[in-house]
Order: structure tokens, then C-alpha cells, then sequence
């Protein structure tokens, strides 16, 4: 039988028209401006009491499914990020300026340092 991974699922901001909110419910307690929605569509054949099941635990899963591909995705960034800050590092420290020595000699061949 085909893989039954491949039902439809869209994202927007907005929540979609088929969740009709009385007026007096506000939006915004629902979808903050950084929120998505998801929504998956299911045919007749998920819904088969042969593939039923499998659908159930497609769904409940997709939520950890995605937060673990985010955590993923953000540590991958960060780990570029301390990389490239630390190149920028080696780089300021090669450019700094190295200390100009005051140890001087005298004529008979003596050091000292000035103060």
C-alpha cells in the first residue's frame, strides 16, 4: 500500500474559515502574530479502518516531530554563529598591536628598562 505520510498539511498566519469564531471572541488570543497554523486535510483513505490508526499516530506526532527539527535547525545556527565569532576573534587578535619594548642597553652593553 502507498505510504500514508503524504496526506496534504498547509500553514498560514491566519486561522483558517473552516474555525468560525463568535465576534466577541478576539483572534489575537488565538493566533499571536508570531503563530502559524497548521492544517491537515484527510481523504477517505486515512480515515480506512485499515489506515486509521497510522493516521492517529501521524498526527499526534507531527507536533514533536517539528519542535525537534526547529531545535535542530537553531542549534546548527548557533554552533555557525560561536564559529564565526570566534574567527572574528583569532582575526582582532592578530591585527592588535604588539607592546613596544622599553628595555634599552647602555654603552658598556648594561640593560634597563625605563619607567
Amino acid at each position: 500500500s502507498p505510504s500514508l505520510s503524504l496526506f496534504h498539511l498547509s500553514f498560514s498566519l491566519s486561522p483558517p474559515l473552516s474555525l468560525s469564531l463568535p465576534l466577541s471572541v478576539s483572534l489575537s488570543l488565538y493566533s499571536p502574530p508570531s503563530s502559524l497554523m497548521f492544517v491537515a486535510v484527510l481523504f477517505p483513505r486515512h480515515t480506512s479502518p485499515k489506515d486509521r490508526q497510522k493516521t492517529i499516530d501521524l498526527i499526534h506526532t507531527f507536533r514533536n516531530y517539528l519542535h525537534y527539527h526547529i531545535k535542530c535547525s537553531k542549534a546548527y545556527l548557533h554552533c555557525r554563529m560561536r564559529a564565526r565569532t570566534a574567527a572574528f576573534l583569532k582575526v582582532l587578535n592578530r591585527a592588535r598591536p604588539e607592546k613596544k619594548t622599553t628595555e634599552k642597553k647602555t654603552i658598556s652593553g648594561k640593560t634597563f628598562t625605563r619607567k
